[in-house]
This record gives C-alpha cells, sequence and structure tokens, in this order.
C-alpha cells in the first residue's frame, strides 16, 4: 500500500483537506469549546477538534472503500479515537457572593411569630430602653412575648438560604458594627425604603439570613456576615449579635 493516501477512498478521490501535519500550535488553534450551563456555579465544557474529526472521517471512509468490514479490533480502536477526540470536562466554578453588589426586592411573603431560645427562654420587649430580652415567662406571662413579622426577599444573585426582614410593630431589627463588635438595635425604617434594597450597605442592616436545621433557626446578619442574633444563658439579658465561638444561644425556635 505504498503511496496510498486516506484521502484516495473517497469516492471522488479528492480531498478537502490540507496536507500539513498536525502540529501543537494548529491542534490548539483548531480546538474549540463549548460551555453548557447546568446549574448555579456548575458548567458542563465540551471540547473536540475539528480537524481530527476530519480526519477520523476519512479513516471510516478508506475502511468502506477497502471492501473490509471492520473488525472487532478495529472497532476498538476507533471508539477509543473517538474518545479521546470528544472531552467531557465537570467544571466547579465557585461563586463569591458579594453582598456589596447584591441586590434584594421584596416579597409579599409574610410570617407572624414568637420566639424562644433552646433555653426555652421567651423574646420580650423592655420598651423603657427599646432593647429585646431573652425572660422565662411563667404560666400566665405568655401575652409578653413579643409577635415578630418575618417579610422575605429575592436575592440576586442566589443564595442558599432565606434572606428575611424582622420587624415589630413600626420597628425593625438592624445590626451594625460599632467598635469592632456588632449590635442589635430596634429602629424605624420607611416600607418604601425596604421594598428594594440595592447596593446600599446602610439598609443591608435590616436584612438578615436565615438557616434552618429541624426546629432551629438562627439568624445572620447580612451587613455583619459571622454575626448572629443571640442571647445570653443568663435571665433578663439583652438580645444581641454574637461570632460563632462566643458563648451564646444562637438557635432559635419560631412559635
Amino acid at each position: 500500500m505504498s503511496g496510498f493516501h486516506l484521502f484516495q477512498a473517497l469516492p471522488d478521490g479528492s480531498s478537502d483537506f490540507d496536507d500539513k501535519p498536525a502540529t501543537p500550535a494548529n491542534m490548539e488553534q483548531d480546538v474549540q469549546y463549548k460551555p453548557l450551563r447546568l446549574e448555579d456555579g456548575l458548567e458542563l465544557v465540551v471540547s473536540h477538534n475539528k480537524k481530527s474529526m476530519q480526519y477520523v472521517a476519512t479513516l471510516i471512509l478508506a475502511v468502506n472503500r477497502l471492501k473490509k468490514p471492520p473488525t472487532h479490533c478495529s472497532i476498538e480502536l476507533c471508539s477509543d479515537i473517538l474518545d479521546c477526540l470528544v472531552e467531557e470536562t465537570i467544571v466547579k466554578t465557585i461563586v463569591n457572593f458579594d453582598a456589596k453588589n447584591a441586590k434584594y426586592i421584596r416579597s409579599d411573603s409574610e410570617t407572624q411569630f414568637a420566639l424562644n431560645d433552646i433555653s426555652n427562654k421567651s423574646i420580650i420587649l423592655d420598651s423603657g430602653v427599646m432593647k429585646l430580652q431573652a425572660v422565662t415567662l411563667q404560666g400566665g406571662d405568655g401575652d409578653c412575648r413579643v409577635n415578630f413579622k418575618l417579610s422575605k426577599f429575592y436575592t440576586f444573585p442566589a443564595v442558599s438560604c432565606e434572606t428575611v426582614l424582622l420587624s415589630i410593630n413600626k420597628y425593625n431589627l438592624s445590626s451594625s458594627v460599632n467598635g469592632g463588635n456588632a449590635e442589635l438595635t430596634l429602629e424605624m425604617c420607611s416600607e418604601e425604603n425596604l421594598k428594594n434594597i440595592n447596593n446600599d450597605m446602610k439598609l443591608q442592616r435590616f436584612l438578615f439570613y436565615k438557616r434552618a436545621e429541624g426546629t432551629h433557626t438562627t439568624f445572620e446578619s447580612v451587613s455583619c456576615p459571622g454575626w448572629f442574633i443571640s442571647t445570653d444563658e443568663e435571665e433578663h439579658l439583652s438580645v444581641d449579635m454574637c461570632r460563632l465561638d462566643a458563648q451564646r444561644n444562637r438557635n432559635f425556635i419560631m412559635t
């Protein structure tokens, strides 16, 4: 078969392929990549080499031209070649969520509830200093508990938990840093201003990430990442913010 070229196997004996040897330079130019979005943070990238695929087509035509049916071995060889030419790669993209550039749009969903910490202390309001406190209530004192209203926000880009606004009557819970520590306060704010919160760190102080695990729920500050609404083990102490390593109760039960 001296002097035989694969393009001679084509019906008209012609070839649309050049005789340039495949080199790393021209092979890199011929490689194409097609990313497919599977879900947030996950892509499927399919790469293929056009010229190599043409050579495979020519090889198959050559086998047909020679009138020799492909053997089991040749079928396996072609399969191996095709496997080398088409490569599927799962690319995991890690998106670092940036609260500064996030958008928060308030939904119409609202929930009324009361809170107990895991020591069964109820949350009450000391109206004299406008601070929330955690107290163990006796049988007839249930009316002293604070009734919260929870409003949900749509977050863009999406996060794996709920973004919420917590309010008591006309006051909203907010968190901000003071002297290196985050503090929980009650503030009044226009409902109009809290409909959409876009790129405004000042208004993000009213937002919390709500995460539930079983019957326990935590509330993490959006404007102060790593700080959680918490209660002390002692009675009649203020509800405030704490970090994960603090000796305070961060888990609540919504009732």
